[in-house]
């Protein structure tokens, strides 16, 4: 929009994403700490600095960062890295173990295998609420196993699997991770949940995105049945649903024999509380769109939408996190 001043956005931008996820994960849940896996390109380091941003600008912190090349596969030495257990000797409780070990084991043999088999029970660092993820379903298939691989447990909507795990591990005051994805998570191949399928290791994850064809908002739902009776067979994306949004705000100033390039201009800028396919538009002063994203969980049958009651913060209509 910087542009001109007669250029106006209706599409879904990086800080937009970055500030609705801020907003639920620390004022709805509660959250302060966390951590960011992202791809080294555009789309991964614009989303990631701009959530960065708005977890600092709440009093929040970015306990760890991890970037990685957009082609990359292997996920276990960053997610190591991240978890602490890639650089021990910077462990307390590792060097205590050695100090034990060495002390009970005098045989370099037995020494060796005794340090193997408690290194692999060496229990993740998790000094962070949630890990945002802001990168596609390609990688994100790759990357939520290799969370699991390293014991770090993301099921927090589920409280029957956690207090299994904590029994099982002997790890009683075990903490859940919240996985928190982007636009680019939205992909149906990602929330696969037959067995061996990549949906049980994103279990529980909540993304953002500016377009849900499945909504139960009314204005959503009522784009979506037109679309189909238009084009049978098909399902809009994000791109036919903001373009139908943008011609309808020109078309309803066009209907109110707004007749000018400038009062179009003006009638646009002026814009409030329009009820589009893509939510309800505000024009900010900046010609950008104010407008509540969807926010959609992972659950036991796949995606689903989440109620307001399940955004807003405790007191403003939501229910207790």
């Amino acid at each position: 929009t910087e542009a001109g001043p007669h250029v106006f956005q209706n599409m879904l931008t990086a800080r937009a994403q970055a500030r609705a996820l801020a907003d639920f994960a620390m004022g709805r849940r509660g959250m302060k700490r966390f951590a960011i896996m992202y791809p080294s390109i555009a789309y991964g380091t614009e989303l990631a600095n701009a959530f960065w941003d708005e977890v600092e600008a709440r009093g929040g912190e970015i306990r760890g960062a991890e970037t990685y090349a957009a082609d990359r596969t292997t996920f276990t030495p960053l997610v190591k890295d991240m978890v602490g257990k890639h650089y021990l000797d910077e462990r307390t409780d590792w060097q205590e173990q050695q100090k034990e070990i060495a002390l009970k084991e005098k045989d370099p043999f037995r020494r060796r295998k005794a340090l193997e088999k408690a290194r692999e029970k060496l229990p993740p660092v998790t000094d962070f609420d949630a890990i945002f993820i802001p990168d596609f379903a390609s990688n994100v298939r790759l990357i939520a196993p290799a969370l699991a691989v390293e014991d770090m447990v993301t099921q927090t909507c589920q409280p029957e699997e956690l207090q299994k795990i904590r029994k099982t591990t002997g790890r009683p005051d075990l903490a859940p991770v919240q996985l928190l994805g982007a636009n680019g998570w939205n992909d149906p191949s990602l929330f696969d949940m037959s067995p061996g399928g990549p949906g049980r290791h994103v279990r529980c994850a909540v993304l953002v995105d500016g377009f849900y064809a499945a909504s139960a908002r009314p204005e959503t739902r009522r784009f979506v049945e037109t679309f189909a009776r238009k084009y049978p067979g098909q399902t809009p994306t994000i791109l036919e649903a903001s373009a139908h949004d943008a011609a309808r705000m020109a078309r309803q100033l066009v209907e109110a024999r707004v007749a000018t390039r400038a009062a179009l201009r003006d009638g646009l800028a002026q814009l409030k509380g329009f009820r589009g396919a893509t939510g309800d538009i505000t024009m900010r002063p900046d010609r950008t769109p104010e407008k509540e994203l969807f926010f959609l969980a992972i659950g036991p049958d796949g995606l689903r939408e989440l109620e307001p009651r399940e955004v807003a913060p405790p007191g403003a209509g939501g229910d207790a996190p």
